[in-house]
């Protein structure tokens, strides 16, 4: 059955310099930042990418969302007032040293230490609306926290945007 993760990215302040450090563009696994990595997700990251990937994160308190995705999974990255950009859950782990070199940490919420590579990044623009109807949720919704949809939610948003 499959899930869905819809996730801020792109909002004011820390959200668009991390979109940048590491969505926009890919972290290359020679990098600094990469150092922090164990053994495994080096392996598991240069098995499955090569020489760079795309990386996004979350908070310890949004552990159980995460952990309702797994690889595979559409996700979709909004901010700005729209869904920008789509992509699929890639390898997840938690690695508090790798996310501190690449994002800004929050000073209440802390570092997003709960990570996942991306896979087929796309840049789109998607009217929240469209997401809001598949869901049944109201038109003015506008995705400020982290989501996650199983089940017949999910396939109805996978469904609507063509995933």
């Amino acid at each position: 059955m499959p899930a869905l993760l819809v996730h801020p990215s792109l909002g004011k302040h820390d959200g668009q310099i991390n979109a940048a450090r590491s969505l926009l563009r890919a972290v290359a696994l020679s990098s600094p930042a990469a150092r922090h990595l164990t053994d495994d997700e080096r392996r598991h990251l240069e098995r499955r990418y090569g020489d760079e990937a795309h990386f996004w994160g979350t908070y310890r308190h949004n552990l159980t969302k995460y952990s309702r995705v797994s690889e595979g999974d559409p996700v979709l990255f909004t901010g700005g007032g729209r869904i920008w950009a789509t992509g699929r859950i890639g390898f997840q782990f938690q690695n508090r040293g790798f996310a501190q070199q690449i994002w800004t940490s929050h000073p209440e919420k802390g570092v997003f230490e709960y990570v996942y590579s991306v896979t087929a990044l796309e840049l789109v623009s998607i009217d929240y609306a469209v997401v809001n109807a598949a869901l049944d949720l109201k038109p003015s919704n506008h995705f400020q926290a982290m989501a996650s949809y199983e089940g017949a939610k999910a396939a109805a948003v996978i469904e609507a945007l063509g995933l």
